[in-house]
């Protein structure tokens, strides 16, 4: 019984290790080992990494290829700053740091740096692209990005951007109407600056106190009166329908301004119009000056003598009141003309010689 018990036993056994999935217990077991395997490899290939140093440099710029504010030598004084770059060990670079001082350029957009097995730094940027030029009245100039940030100007190309006069300050911190207008000179400019035939029309954009976007063409002597700088894609369809029948029918020069504010219609005003205008409201403020002036004299002659006597009233002492003078002596009696040889009106009376004289002349006449 114990013999049969035990081959009972040994048979049992050599079947359950049959049934075993010998199979994946070995795929495992290699998976395992592979794992292993690759863990220690990188670890060694991490160390040897970390002896490996930078043996060069690799700059790409992404922006206008024809407009380049920034260079590759640019890039390598930024990251010279921050210390050697050749030669120095791979581990040892913060990449984090080299990144935030290539963007500290205000013309940076976004920086991306790595290094690579070859031993290679690489230095990706994103530059920033100006949609504006600003020219203040203090004689401030700066450029604008597509985000409204301001950028310095280039010692190394002028931007072909437009270009916007008589934008009211320059400070860092601008006041909120100050902040509005900026975001419509953006708002412009992008416009002009994706537009090919505006961008090479239109020189110049002039700011008024009001406001008031003005443009100044390139070709024509006029001014197109814009207003805000809405409803772009209309006000110049309109514009350019007017130049294509006006052009036609007038020519470029004939007229003085056109003004593209109002909803489907084109206000035009021929040269010499707007002078005229302007000369006889002139004009007419002049004769009202003219006329007011001497009511302003008088009434200014006035106020002076009044203000005289109010002083001599102050300053004067006090005098007594002046006695009656009484008239004695008695009035004459009034004078009758009397008409004399000559026929001669005279007004004092004959005395008695006189008298006698014109007896004896009259009896001599009879």
């Amino acid at each position: 019984m114990t013999y049969l018990s035990e081959t009972s036993k040994t048979i049992y056994k050599n079947k359950t290790m049959r049934n075993l999935p010998w199979k994946k217990i070995l795929m495992r077991a290699l998976w395992i080992m592979l794992g292993v395997a690759t863990m220690v490899f990188f670890v060694m290939a991490w160390q040897e990494k970390d002896k490996k140093t930078i043996k060069d440099i690799q700059i790409q710029i992404a922006g206008e290829e024809t407009q380049l504010f920034i260079n590759e030598r640019d890039i390598k004084e930024m990251l010279k700053a921050g210390g050697h770059i050749i030669g120095a060990q791979m581990s040892s670079l913060n990449l984090s740091a080299i990144e935030k001082t290539v963007a500290g350029n205000p013309w940076v957009k976004k920086a991306e740096i790595y290094y690579t097995n070859k031993q290679v730094l690489h230095v990706l940027i994103e530059e920033r692209i100006p949609v504006a030029r600003i020219f203040t009245p203090g004689g401030a100039s700066f450029y604008l990005d597509s985000t409204g940030l301001r950028l310095p100007l280039s010692e190394k190309v002028v931007a072909r951007v437009p270009m916007f006069t008589g934008f009211p300050s320059d400070r860092p911190i601008l006041s909120k109407p100050d902040s509005q207008l900026l975001k419509e000179v953006v708002t412009l400019g992008k416009f002009l600056y994706n537009d090919s035939l505006w961008s090479a029309q239109i020189a110049q954009v002039d700011i008024t106190p009001q406001a008031i976007f003005e443009l100044v063409p390139v070709i024509g002597d006029h001014i197109i009166t814009l207003g805000k700088p809405t409803d772009l894609e209309q006000k110049f369809l309109r514009l350019q329908t007017f130049y294509k029948q006006a052009w036609m029918q007038k020519g470029v020069r004939y007229y003085e301004r056109i003004d593209i504010r109002y909803k489907d219609q084109v206000v035009a005003i021929k040269q010499g119009t707007a002078k005229a205008q302007i000369d006889s409201a002139q004009s007419a403020l002049l004769i009202q000056g003219l006329m007011a002036q001497p009511a302003l004299d008088a009434a200014a002659a006035a106020d002076s003598v009044a203000a005289k006597a109010a002083a001599n009233a102050a300053v004067a002492p006090a005098l007594k009141p002046a006695a009656k003078v009484v008239d004695t002596v008695k009035q004459k009696a009034v004078l009758k003309p009397v008409i004399n040889i000559n026929n001669k009106t005279k007004i004092a009376p004959l005395n008695n010689k006189a008298k006698q004289n014109s007896k004896t002349t009259k009896k001599s006449n009879n």
